[in-house]
Parts: C-alpha cells; structure tokens; sequence
C-alpha cells in the first residue's frame, strides 16, 4: 500500500490496531478453517506487529493515543496462557490456490537446499 505521507500510514496503523483489538477475542472463541485457526489462535495473529503499532502510535499520535500500549495490553491480558507463545507473522492462505502457491514456494525452497 503506498500512502500519501506519515499522517495517512499512521491513520491506517490506528484503524487496523483499532479494528483488531475490538476483533479479537471474540475471533479467538472459535475455530477458523479459513485461517487454519483452533480455539484461542487467533491471538497469535500478527501479535507483535499489533503490539509495535501500538508502541507507534503512543509516541507519534500523543496526547491522543498515548494510551494505545495500554489499551493493547489490555484487551492481550484476556488472553490464555495456553496460546501466548503462538506467533503466526503472516496472513494464512485464504484459498487452495493460495495453499498450493505457499506449498510450491515452500518445495522450491527445500529444493534449493538439496542441490
């Protein structure tokens, strides 16, 4: 996504950091086959990239969202203790299509090893 300047980037990190902390507890409650989650996985989700937004916009978007570490640390607090070592980095392949991309990518990687 290319972004016009730092207030644009900014306003998209404050829009996707506020839309996942309403989001994710209630998506954790329950399996996704989408998102290749179990039950409480979806906390694992890009997890520190949600909390580095946070840590962006407390400093960059002060007084207003100094408290966004807060807020994050809060809604993350709810979380169980059995998935807080879960990290899933990036998005889960939302088609067979993209699964068979990321399994080919994958096999060519293994590949390269091998020769």
């Amino acid at each position: 996504i290319k972004f016009s300047d730092e207030d644009e980037w900014l306003d998209f990190l404050e829009l996707t950091l506020a839309d996942w902390l309403e989001q994710v507890e209630g998506a954790a409650e329950k399996k996704n086959e989408l998102f290749q989650w179990e039950i409480g996985e979806a906390w694992s989700y890009r997890r520190f990239a949600y909390q580095q937004m946070a840590q962006i916009l407390s400093f960059y978007r002060s007084p207003r969202l100094q408290r966004a570490v807060v807020m994050h640390q809060d809604v993350f607090a709810m979380e169980s203790d059995k998935t807080r070592h879960l990290h899933q980095p990036i998005t889960p392949p939302m088609s067979d299509a993209a699964r068979e991309a990321r399994a080919a990518v994958a096999s060519s990687m293994l590949e390269d090893d091998v020769e």
